[in-house]
C-alpha cells in the first residue's frame, strides 16, 4: 500500500513526464507485488504476461515522453497547457 501511495505521490507533485512515468511504474509494481502477496504466486504464463505488459507500457512512455522534449524542448508537463483548444 505504502509503495502505491509512493507512487502516487510522485504523480501528482512532479512536473517532469519522466518523473511522472516513474510514479506510473511504481503504482504497477504496487499492484504486481499485491497480487503476489495475497495469493499463493501465479503460473508462469501469467508471470510472462504481466512482464510484457510492463516492457511495452515502459517503451510506449518512454517514446512519448521523447516526442514531448522533442516538441517542447523540456519534459515539463505544465508547458502542455497550450495545447488546450
Amino acid at each position: 500500500m505504502a509503495v502505491a501511495l509512493v507512487g502516487l505521490f510522485q504523480m501528482v507533485s512532479h512536473r517532469a513526464a519522466l518523473a511522472q512515468v516513474v510514479g506510473l511504474v511504481l503504482i504497477e509494481n504496487a499492484i504486481f507485488l499485491a497480487a503476489i502477496s495475497l495469493t499463493y504466486g501465479m503460473p508462469l504464463v501469467v508471470e510472462m504476461g504481466v512482464l510484457l505488459d510492463v516492457l511495452a507500457g515502459v517503451a510506449l512512455l518512454g517514446f512519448f515522453v521523447g516526442r514531448i522534449e522533442e516538441s517542447f524542448e523540456s519534459a515539463d508537463t505544465s508547458l502542455l497547457t497550450s495545447l488546450k483548444g
